[in-house]
């Protein structure tokens, strides 16, 4: 019990402002759908506690289902689907996928003075996913890939600060929603305004 009461009182919200900016580029890759070049922005809003970190952050890729995935919608459609003339017909066409991310995560950083920080972190996002192509514009199977779904996702990753106000971010990310998964790796930039109102002992 004062263990658990030890460790509640280690996390105050009372030094969180925004202390940090980053950008950053990588590669993901999400479940049936082609591989993407996916954009971030993360605003770090300083200390929950000695080594946990409160960051906000925002990303957005864009690709395909893979013909795979197309070809086999398109197969099953032709098979459930009663048409005695013979005249429908499907049209291979592409899907397109388009996603825009909003987060928030803490990240485990057990050497904040360190020059190179291995890192962890834990979060939740929301992601605004949109999806479009002749062969679903106006259906059903379009109204049921655009959507908003919440998701958790889990990274690692290492910083290296070579200055007090720059840092470099390279990290591994996974992302799961709903039985939609994606993994990415990215690298980016970091700039600190200065120090916190309030530092740790």
């Amino acid at each position: 019990m004062l263990e658990a009461q030890g460790l509640t009182n280690r996390i105050t919200f009372d030094s969180l402002q925004l202390s940090a900016m980053g950008m950053d580029v990588g590669g993901i890759r999400p479940s049936q759908t082609e591989p993407a070049t996916i954009f971030g922005l993360a605003a770090d809003y300083g200390r929950l506690s000695r080594t946990l970190r409160l960051r906000l952050e925002t990303s957005y890729w864009e690709s395909r289902l893979t013909d795979e995935v197309v070809r086999t919608f398109t197969d099953s459609l032709r098979r459930i689907l009663v048409d005695p003339s013979r005249d429908d017909v499907f049209r291979y066409s592409r899907v397109n996928l388009y996603d825009v991310t909003l987060g928030v995560s803490a990240r485990y950083e057990p050497l904040q003075t360190a020059v190179l920080q291995p890192f962890v972190g834990v979060g939740v996002g929301v992601h605004v996913i949109n999806a479009e192509g002749p062969l679903i514009d106006n259906t059903f199977v379009e109204r049921l890939l655009d959507n908003i779904s919440t998701g958790l996702f889990a990274e690692t990753g290492l910083l290296f600060k070579p200055l007090p106000r720059i840092g470099v971010d390279g990290r591994v990310r996974g992302d799961l929603v709903n039985g939609f998964r994606a993994l990415s790796v990215r690298v980016g930039g970091v700039y600190y305004f200065g120090p916190l109102r309030r530092t740790y002992p």
